[in-house]
């Protein structure tokens, strides 16, 4: 139970907290003096979701989503944003806009460099000790 608090609830706790957000009318982006920074509040917002899921999924006992993390946060959370985009159309006062869309999957992919560049490091690790050094030199 520790584990899921730490690990998989903020994910889930984000993902209620987007859907709350979108279910407001007329809601406005905090104004940053930019014409998308509408656009930049969602890659913000998504960008935190697919951290938090890819982090979820790393530290998951399903061996699927443990072992490809990255794939499945970017595919939960674009299919999260299609879904957000789809409930902001019967909200009253909302748009429905496939640049927000866009906007949320940039943020994801962006999301994933950090995790994409650890672990990466990390398997290269686990595979430098079963090399053994060549000391054979040709003259």
């Amino acid at each position: 139970m520790k584990r899921f608090s730490k690990f998989q609830l903020p994910a889930i706790l984000w993902a209620i907290a987007i859907f709350v957000e979108s279910s407001f009318s007329n809601l406005a982006p905090p104004p940053l003096g930019i014409d998308f920074s509408d656009k930049l509040a969602h890659a913000f917002v998504f960008g935190i979701l697919g951290w938090l899921t890819t982090r979820a999924f790393i530290n998951s006992d399903n061996k699927r989503l443990h072992a490809r993390p990255i794939m499945f946060s970017i595919l939960f959370c674009l299919l999260y944003g299609m879904s957000d985009e789809f409930h902001q159309y019967f909200v009253p006062g909302r748009v429905s806009d496939v640049y927000d869309f866009l906007a949320d999957g940039l943020g994801v992919l962006v999301a994933q460099i950090p995790f994409f560049i650890i672990l990466h490091r990390t398997s290269e690790k686990r595979e430098v000790p079963n090399k053994q050094p060549n000391y054979e030199y040709d003259n």
